[in-house]
């Protein structure tokens, strides 16, 4: 009985080196997005908002294009628009580059469960790094969002402006004043995060 005994705590250490595939990397060292949840909110900035508000941003140049002489500034209109429109464009891009990057430790123990028993550091090295590429996308595709923001409610702004001789100028002038001052409302929200942030 003794000999059994002793024979299962020899075989016991090799139960646990099998089993620890499983247990995936260790979460002491794991690098990760601060706040938790910034990975889904890139998703849905880059992958969800941006690609509205592009196609909405579109199908206005295209309503200026065809109908200029319903707009106070159809030129002006359409040259601030096409910013936008190529900033989102852009954060759809960065954002799909950065997800590319970002995994959990959860993937790596689905995907390769040898890779923390037999390359554990190698894993640390490639995380550590992959996850600062996704840091820098992540900000590109924030950045660029941000800017076309701003820029969009100038264009809304231009847009909404009452043409010369047109009717009800004054609540033209209002929606254009309101758009303006939102553009500004959100480039202030901007700076002051970024400064808070320091």
């Amino acid at each position: 009985m003794e000999q059994s005994s002793q024979a299962g705590e020899d075989r016991a250490p090799e139960a646990s080196a099998v089993a620890a595939p499983d247990s995936g990397p260790d979460p002491l060292w794991w690098q990760h997005p601060n706040p938790l949840g910034r990975g889904a909110a890139l998703g849905g900035m880059a992958g969800i908002a941006a690609p509205l508000l592009a196609g909405f941003s579109l199908t206005l140049v295209g309503v200026i294009a065809q109908s200029p002489t319903s707009f106070r500034w159809p030129g002006a209109d359409l040259a601030v628009l096409v910013i936008p429109i190529a900033l989102l464009v852009a954060c759809v891009q960065f954002g799909f580059r950065a997800r590319s990057y970002l995994y959990s430790a959860a993937d790596v123990a689905a995907w390769r469960p040898d890779c923390n028993v037999q390359f554990p550091d190698v894993l640390k090295r490639d995380q550590i790094d992959e996850f600062e590429c996704w840091q820098v996308w992540e900000k590109r595709a924030g950045r660029a969002y941000n800017l076309a923001i701003c820029v969009l409610a100038v264009g809304v702004a231009l847009v909404v402006a009452p043409p010369a001789n047109g009717q009800e100028a004054a609540w033209r002038w209002l929606a254009s004043a309101f758009a303006f001052t939102a553009g500004a409302a959100e480039a202030l929200w901007i700076l002051g995060g970024r400064i808070l942030s320091i």
